[in-house]
């Protein structure tokens, strides 16, 4: 069987590492190499570690990030495998041998999401992986919602840290993890890079861990803002195609303004605290200036590896398609699905218009939209989406309506598409949607309707716009303009 390296990261653990290690020594596949990376921890972590025969303890003399531990890993690890692990993990037994079983069903993968629950409450999930938006802000899918609730599609933007597995190759093709990155990002560049190099990166259900939710760094504080808001700017300035850094690039700029005359406003902290906050955002800010010149030299480099284009991301419903800074706690990868008042509104809302702009719509669409635009029609503007060859919605259902509507307002430019639809992870039927406005109606099992709705729409006749009208330039993949999704 393969050698597979577990790499530990380690700040401070003394309290967790030990439950840790016992979940990794316990695991039922044996070809073990297992390797923690103390960075720099103050407290009685390594002692704990030596108490361990089968554990190879790496030091580093002082605290230089989670990038910089994986990297030290990485370098004395000889398995075709990596799992990187955080310190505040229990995995259960089956964890590596079915990441390996994906492995082997999905050729075309090199690297992999874990299903991760929370540690105080198992039933809860952290995330099934994440996304990526146009501004570079990365969100947890599935975070806070209950493990029997979470129906993440297969494929995913970029597997949480805290328990990934990797494909050695990957890692050897991308150079390991850059070492800037002191907390969060690094995850989330890996999947950037591998997906922009022609490979997948997949979510195992039945690959299962529990978290201690920010163990090392707390819940949120400036600190943490702080290299939150760093390494986004970076992935972002790193990884972003250029045509699209150029479109984004100014309203990400007022986004972030707006973000700190929020930190200034304080929210309810004292004035001194609120300093702070709006300090570290903006600390972030200059660090990246200081520092641009060896980020688009490492743009460069990778660039010109590129074989996937970040349009085709989007298509695909792997980049999402919005300029906007996702809800959530300052300081944390935030979620679009909870934490806001529009939000918790949006709990009960059984219709979306996926074309406004209005936060009940935004926070209902999942990955696969493109920006919103809108459509004359009798005089009036009907504002819509373009979906990319696959796309997610959420709608919640409360037992009363009979069937799922779809209004959409064009297709391909042949006359037609066909449309798959799939209802939290069952099909539906397959809509046939004429180049022109068009009302479908699907009826649904009563038993579906109660609670929340994933609907996913799969296009099976997309088309590029400049393949097949002449003289366009729009090289998006589309499949369906769509103006309304609802539950009557």
């Amino acid at each position: 069987e393969p050698l597979v390296s577990l790499i530990i990261c380690n700040f401070n653990g003394e309290a967790v590492i030990s439950e840790c290690l016992d979940s990794v020594l316990a695991q039922s596949h044996r070809g073990l190499e297992i390797i923690v990376v103390d960075d720099g921890s103050t407290d009685g972590s390594c002692r704990v570690v030596r108490g361990y025969p089968a554990v190879k303890l790496v030091r580093s003399p002082t605290n230089r990030g989670i990038a910089h531990a994986r990297n030290l890993g990485l370098r004395e690890a000889r398995g075709s495998f990596i799992a990187f692990l955080d310190n505040d993990v229990v995995l259960e037994a089956d964890w590596t041998r079915r990441m390996l079983e994906a492995a082997r069903r999905h050729p075309r993968a090199r690297l992999f999401a874990s299903h991760i629950l929370t540690y105080d409450d198992p039933d809860r999930m952290d995330n099934t992986g994440g996304y990526v938006n146009l501004a570079g802000y990365a969100w947890n899918r599935d975070a806070g919602c209950r493990g029997s609730e979470a129906v993440g599609a297969a494929h995913v933007f970029f597997p949480c840290g805290a328990a990934m597995f990797v494909h050695r190759e990957l890692l050897e093709k991308v150079g390991g993890f850059d070492g800037c990155y002191r907390y969060a990002y690094d995850d989330v560049e890996l999947g950037w890079r591998a997906h922009a190099l022609g490979y997948e990166v997949v979510y195992v259900p039945d690959a299962r861990v529990r978290h201690r939710v920010s163990f090392t760094m707390g819940s949120h504080s400036p600190r943490k803002l702080y290299l939150c808001e760093r390494g986004r700017i970076r992935a972002f300035l790193k990884n972003l195609e250029a045509p699209l850094l150029r479109e984004a690039a100014p309203e990400t700029a007022v986004i972030l303004l707006e973000h700190i005359k929020q930190e200034i406003a304080g929210g309810g902290r004292g004035r001194r605290e609120s300093a702070k906050y709006a300090a570290a955002l903006l600390l972030a800010v200059l660090w990246n200036l200081a520092h641009l010149p060896g980020t688009l030299r490492r743009r460069r480099r990778f660039q010109r590896k590129r074989l996937v284009s970040d349009r085709e991301l989007l298509s695909r419903g792997l980049l999402v398609g919005r300029i906007e800074r996702p809800t959530g706690t300052a300081g944390t990868r935030a979620t679009y699905l909870q934490g806001s008042a529009e939000d918790r509104a949006f709990g009960q809302r059984s219709e979306i218009m996926p074309g406004l702009s209005a936060d009940g719509e935004a926070s209902a669409l999942g990955e696969g939209w493109h920006l919103p635009e809108s459509h004359a029609a009798r005089g009036d503007r009907i504002p819509f989406r373009w979906t990319g060859s696959r796309a997610e919605a959420t709608i919640h259902c409360n037992g009363r309506g009979q069937r799922l509507v779809i209004e959409t307002l064009m297709a391909h430019p042949s006359g037609s598409s066909r449309v798959e639809v799939v209802v939290n992870g069952e099909r539906a039927g397959v809509l046939v949607v004429p180049n022109r406005p068009g009302r479908h109606a699907l009826p649904l099992d009563k038993a579906s309707f109660n609670g929340r709705l994933t609907v996913e729409l799969r296009t099976l006749d997309t088309f590029r716009p400049r393949d097949v009208l002449r003289g366009s330039s729009d090289d998006r993949i589309l499949g369906v303009a769509v103006s309304r999704i609802a539950l009557e």
